[in-house]
């Protein structure tokens, strides 16, 4: 049995001029591989699944007319596409491309969205089957059951419609032991295709070391918060050196929403790369009371560049709306500290936040020049649906009309040319992108700023680096 499976693009050719214009500098910025993919790619290879492909045309950036060109040639008897809710379009109209090559060919779609939009999304001929929750040994399953011609219809973690109705399986169970996962496989993906400009050597590749997350903030995606699940400190390395040794990656983006959740489990893992004698840098996200002096300086023994940190807001009365459980102070000193150890910090704040004040957004934009981080990066609030607490606080105070999202998914991902903001008397939507455009400015192009990037340019290629950052940033 031919298996394929698609990541599609965040943008095609012939639409990227519409709605994705408003992310185009975060699509320029960053491309990282679809692990999820590639985690159900090498689940099916170890058992005895061996005919499998992975097309990443986000990476490749390819048409529709180069995706169905891909897919014929390929002739696969199952398609597999993951999707994120704002690109529900892209992984539809592949599923349509892959219907018209030959209905007989499975399409089975999954990924974040799946666990919102279930019933909207397995509404639509195109697709056949749809996979909610962690899809690696759901995945398996259905390939098996099918190509043994045996009732799939009772697996856990499935949807499907039949006869004009939707039915649904048993919820799918989560991944207990990451152990048991193998690696990612990384020989199905187009590795040179992968980047982050404000990685140190440009071409980077990611891996996760733990699913989940412990805490409980207001924006965050409802799917990871709760049932934190860690790798082993020895597995995390082995794949690090697999990265670094077989497939030549100078840099790895450590994908975990908060890597530092457990203290002791990173300085492990430090401590296994220095003992290894493993050369690469890495990075990594995590929160501002999730890290120590201590810490960061063997981070930065370990290799570790730079560190992410969301620190929202300069205003205690938002975080605690946010429910981000830290303090300015917090951020502060966090970010001192990682600077002392010679790491470099990317700073993440929001502003159109739930009663928000033009006072308190004044306020972050001047907290986030002040606390100096290498880069800055500034997003409106925006209530996604995967947003979960966010998400219904807005249905409730009207700033979201009932169904908008399900309106959306039922309309084939036809996205509507304003994306709804928290808007009051005082903050208007106008206010908020003006206000975007101008934090960006103001923090990229102060002569502060300017002279400290200069100390990192030393050769031509820096120069390179440095151009490509604030291209990406600020276009």
């Amino acid at each position: 049995m031919k298996i394929l499976l698609i990541n599609p693009p965040e943008s095609m050719q012939e639409e990227r001029q519409v709605f994705f214009r408003f992310y185009k500098s975060l699509w320029r910025a960053r491309v990282l591989p679809p692990l999820g993919l590639a985690y159900i790619a090498a689940l099916l290879r170890e058992n005895r699944i061996e005919d499998v492909s992975i097309l990443d045309a986000n990476a490749l950036q390819m048409d529709s007319y180069q995706i169905k060109k891909y897919i014929e040639d390929k002739s696969p008897d199952l398609v597999g596409v993951t999707t994120v809710t704002q690109i529900f379009r892209r992984a539809l109209l592949i599923c349509r491309i892959v219907k018209q090559i030959n209905s007989k060919i499975v399409t089975v779609i999954g990924g974040p969205h799946m666990m919102l939009f279930p019933k909207e999304t397995v509404s639509f001929d195109e697709i056949d089957i749809g996979l909610v929750g962690e899809a690696e040994f759901t995945m398996q399953n259905l390939i098996n059951k099918i190509e043994n011609d045996q009732d799939w219809s009772d697996i856990p973690g499935i949807v499907y419609q039949l006869n004009d109705k939707i039915h649904f399986s048993s919820p799918g169970d989560r991944v207990k032991n990451l152990d048991k996962l193998p690696f990612p496989a990384r020989d199905l993906l187009p590795n040179s295709e992968y980047y982050d400009v404000t990685s140190k050597h440009y071409n980077a590749m990611s891996m996760i070391t733990a699913r989940g997350c412990p805490y409980n903030c207001l924006f965050c995606n409802r799917d990871i918060r709760g049932y934190y699940r860690a790798r082993s400190p020895e597995k995390v390395v082995d794949e690090m050196e697999e990265i670094v040794k077989k497939y030549g990656f100078k840099e790895i983006v450590i994908y975990d929403d908060t890597f530092t959740v457990n203290k002791k489990r990173v300085i492990k893992i430090c401590e296994e790369i220095i003992r290894r004698n493993l050369k690469f840098s890495w990075d990594c996200r995590t929160r501002v009371d999730c890290v120590s002096p201590s810490l960061l300086k063997l981070m930065k023994k370990a290799g570790c560049h730079r560190i992410s940190y969301g620190v929202e807001s300069a205003n205690e009365r938002i975080l605690k709306i946010l429910r981000k459980d830290i303090t300015p102070e917090q951020s502060r000193k966090a970010i001192e500290w990682t600077k002392d150890a010679g790491i470099m910090v990317l700073a993440y704040f929001m502003i159109g936040t739930p009663t928000e004040t033009k006072k308190e957004v004044t306020n972050t934009i001047n907290f986030s020049k002040e606390l100096e981080p290498d880069f800055g990066y500034y997003s409106i609030t925006v209530p996604y649906p995967e947003t979960g607490d966010l998400y219904d606080i807005s249905i409730k105070a009207g700033y979201t009309p009932s169904g908008y999202w399900e309106k959306f998914v039922r309309g084939g991902g036809i996205l509507p040319a304003k994306m709804p903001y928290f808007e009051s008397e005082e903050i208007s939507r106008e206010y908020l992108d003006r206000t975007i455009k101008k934090a960006y400015r103001e923090f990229y192009f102060r002569p502060k700023y300017i002279r400290g990037r200069l100390k990192y340019i030393r050769s031509v290629g820096d120069l390179r680096w440095h151009i490509k950052i604030a291209k990406s940033l600020i276009m």
